[in-house]
């Protein structure tokens, strides 16, 4: 998954010199960093919302002041002014380190600084300025938690330290949902062994099939499946690739109305000012597995054959172009790969053609009841008394040689060989 996050339109001031390209070639590189650093991520379910109201000493709203919200990863920076209320909304915050600055005439200037937003949380900070000047600063380090006043929705927010430290079997992150509260996995099976259904969790009481994932904003959950108890993720971010998610199980805003289980919300990541980057490899090999209870009981020292690879990397920092242009404090990127091997043996019970079939002597296949099924000549064909084509059955139940596909034949050859 790769990301591009930027603070808006940039202006590029390129140096007078000679370049090896030519205009064309400088004209496609000016448009292509224009269109990119004026394409933002937006997306209001996962991203989070600053909101509080600005006073003076006496509890009196200070109407236009004005609020900067500072990324300090990116050091991109939201402006607004507050309402003849005194009220200010901050929404679309990226979930970052922020630092909030609050400017009036005739205040001290305010900064709260170094508090996190994490995804879908809507904050709230009020403010009290002193009389003063501006020039002055009063920082406030070491805030209380956020609170969110203004919505009623319920759930877990799961940071990145517990998403990349955790471990994790096969590193499938969607075993973390349970660490909030009114998940359980059905079928008494709380390891959730099966997880081609990621979504295979019952939330409050109401089932899978209604749960929804979310990355950056877009579903990427399958339809309900009627045979099976959840939805299929139609993209599975590496965990590398995931900052953090949230999952809301109650009082949903409009946006998740179609929702009726929870909500997995995935902000992935998105780079910042610096460079950073993981390369990992996690192995699993039969060599390290122990015997299985009915294995040692029946005597069997076997271990099935198992090697499982999973390993890949991560990169994300801001986006430069030497002598053209620099990403920093406006255009960012962040990208992986993951690739997973599993090479395991597995025992089950499957019909194969039994010898004679293989040679077409179909005269000893019965049902379960012990009736012959008849394989019919389809070149063989005759007209009843009640005028309906009927085909007639080979003799013997037996296809001849010279009637057999050399492409089935051929292809027959790699059907395994019976064993009973």
């Amino acid at each position: 998954m790769t990301d591009i996050v930027s603070s808006g339109p940039v202006s590029l001031n390129l140096p007078r010199k000679v370049y090896t390209m030519n205009r064309l070639c400088r004209l496609s590189v000016l448009a292509a960093g224009l269109v990119l650093s004026s394409f933002p991520v937006l997306a209001q379910s996962s991203t989070a919302s600053l909101r509080g109201v600005v006073t003076d000493p006496t509890g009196a709203v200070i109407p236009g002041a004005t609020i900067t919200a500072t990324d300090v990863l990116r050091n991109l920076k939201y402006a607004v002014a507050t309402d003849e209320a005194g009220r200010y909304v901050i929404s679309r915050l990226q979930p970052s380190t922020y630092q909030l600055q609050v400017e009036s005439p005739g205040f001290e200037t305010a900064v709260i600084s170094d508090f996190v937003l994490q995804v879908a949380q809507q904050a709230t900070i009020d403010v009290q300025l002193r009389i003063g000047t501006p020039a002055t600063t009063v920082e406030v380090t070491g805030a209380q938690p956020l609170l969110n006043m203004t919505s009623a929705a319920l759930g877990q927010a799961v940071e990145n330290t517990y998403i990349v430290s955790i471990p994790l079997v096969n590193r499938e992150f969607m075993r973390l949902v349970f660490l909030a509260p009114g998940l359980l996995a059905p079928d008494n099976d709380p390891g959730l062994s099966n997880m081609s259904n990621p979504t295979r969790f019952v939330s409050n009481g109401v089932r899978a099939g209604t749960s929804d994932v979310f990355i950056d904003g877009g579903l990427v959950t399958s339809l309900e499946q009627s045979n099976v108890a959840g939805k299929f993720l139609e993209l599975k971010p590496s965990v590398e690739t995931i900052q953090e998610f949230k999952v809301q199980t109650n009082f949903f805003s409009a946006e998740f109305g179609n929702t009726g289980g929870a909500v997995v919300n995935i902000v992935s990541k998105s780079g910042t000012n610096e460079f950073h980057g993981a390369a990992y490899e996690y192995h699993r090999r039969d060599d390290l597995n122990a015997n299985s209870f009915f294995a040692k009981r029946a005597g069997s020292a076997t271990i099935p054959d198992f090697t499982y690879n999973k390993y890949g990397g991560a990169v994300g920092g801001p986006v430069r172009l030497p002598g053209l242009y620099s990403g920093k404090d406006r255009t960012f990127f962040h990208t992986s790969l993951d690739i997973e091997k599993n090479n395991g043996a597995r025992t089950a019970f499957l019909t194969v053609p039994t010898a004679r079939e293989r040679a077409g002597d179909f005269s000893d296949t019965r049902q379960a009841n012990g009736q012959l099924y008849l394989i019919y000549n389809p070149f063989d064909t005759y007209t009843n008394a009640q005028g309906q084509v009927r085909r007639r059955p080979f003799p013997g139940n037996v296809i001849p040689a010279s009637m057999q596909n050399p492409i089935a034949r051929k292809a027959l050859e790699y059907y395994p060989q019976p064993t009973s």
